[in-house]
């Protein structure tokens, strides 16, 4: 993906002087060469290190200086010895893309190692060994075509700047001569860095907090959200760097939870922190304890019996939290149409004394929450059921619940 375009005919300082240059030998100083003028090397040759002409290198062949080998495909690497026409940007080497003799179409190429969703800032300089040459040049990055540039007459030199993007570990970059016949577009001073921004984020999680069940903030999405939540984050380039995060839930008397922040800035790089968020809870684990006689009898039932149902509610460290004005329990009867699997079932109406539709009030008595179920008025058609009571502080909202299946004969 190609996000920024530049061109100026100027000679500024190369954009890579800063940080690390991606490309081997993107000046083609290497190998030093002894020509006067140029030196053909043709398809298939790694002889201009780190460059491969139209297909992978096998070989390190070449014509030998300032020769005419009739290749059908080459490009030529010059050397400059001085002159009124510069044909190289740095140094004292450049790349004519148009081989001697060679035929349009010639390339060269590198595969670079990149990071997938990274930023690159792609430079390089051209000019022409001759005239002006209309559509001289055509610029790939990962074998899609950037640009289709016009060179500037002999002498002159164009910088061109894009801002890419990887998708991969290893990403080609190509550069396509579209002239042929010994004098066609030069290619000189060829940088690719990966932008300065290396450095993942700065990020201080929100302090530590203790709240009362049900209370728990929501997780922040954004830098604004995660600042107003006492955090804190800094990059070096991105101002709205991406924020996440994940909750992990532990213990109980009280709750734990580890809530995991991930932040990530535009290029990728990325940091963690963890916030810790201690939730008070009353009601103990297993907090709800079934009495006589329904265990005893494991649940089963005559139809239209009455069954005594009664719990005790135990709160954190063992304590029994039946008798607190503030505990209410309440009963829900569900029938289930499959006797092992709990998703079917469906609450079921019955005689009580409750809370509209959010089932019957539980009576508090001889340290006991109870309730006597009559099996009369369930479904005479239905042979398995849950029992659900819930303890609930009316005050704070609190609630434990507990299931208990039972069944008709």
């Amino acid at each position: 993906m190609v996000l920024l375009a530049a061109l100026a005919i100027s000679k500024p300082s190369p954009a890579f002087a800063v940080e690390a240059n991606l490309i081997v030998n993107g000046d083609f100083e290497e190998p030093p060469l002894p020509c006067r003028l140029w030196l053909p090397v043709p398809e298939g040759s790694g002889f201009i290190t780190g460059w491969n002409i139209n297909v992978a290198s096998t070989n390190n062949d070449n014509a030998g200086c300032d020769s005419f080998p009739n290749y059908l495909h080459s490009v030529d690497l010059l050397f400059f010895a001085g002159g009124p026409y510069p044909i190289v940007y740095t140094g004292q080497q450049s790349v004519d893309m148009s081989g001697t003799y060679s035929t349009p179409g010639d390339s060269i190429y590198q595969d670079v190692p990149t990071k997938p969703g990274k930023t690159y800032t792609l430079t390089f300089y051209t000019s022409s060994n001759g005239g002006p040459m209309e559509d001289g040049l055509t610029v790939e990055w990962d074998n899609v075509p950037i640009e289709t540039l016009s060179t500037p007459d002999q002498g002159y030199w164009s910088v061109h700047t894009y801002t890419v993007q990887a998708t991969s570990e290893l990403t080609r970059l190509r550069f396509i001569g579209n002239v042929g016949g010994g004098q066609g577009t030069l290619l000189d001073t060829v940088s690719l860095v990966g932008g300065s921004d290396e450095q993942a984020p700065v990020v201080s999680c929100p302090a530590a907090i203790t709240v009362p069940v049900g209370s728990v903030p929501p997780a922040a999405t954004s830098v604004a959200e995660f600042t107003a939540q006492g955090g804190s984050i800094a990059d070096n380039q991105d101002p709205n760097p991406s924020v996440a995060s994940s909750d992990v839930v532990s213990g109980s008397c009280p709750a734990l939870v580890t809530r995991t922040y991930t932040v990530t800035d535009a290029s990728g790089n990325a940091t963690q922190c963890q916030q810790l968020i201690t939730v008070q809870s009353q009601f103990a684990t297993d907090g709800i304890v079934w009495a006589s006689p329904l265990p005893a009898s494991k649940g089963v039932f005559k139809h239209g019996s009455t069954i005594p149902i009664k719990i005790r509610v135990l709160g954190c460290g063992g304590t029994d939290l039946t008798r607190k004005e503030n505990i209410i329990g309440t009963l829900e009867v569900l029938a289930l149409s499959d006797s092992q699997d709990k998703s079917t079932a469906q609450a079921v109406a019955f005689d009580h004394n409750g809370l509209g539709g959010d089932g019957a009030l539980m009576e508090k008595s001889g340290g006991y929450m109870k309730y006597n179920l009559n099996t009369k008025k369930l479904p005479a058609d239905t042979h398995c059921y849950l029992l659900k009571v819930t303890a609930m502080d009316v005050t704070t909202g609190e609630s434990s619940s507990e299931t208990l299946p039972i069944s008709c004969k």
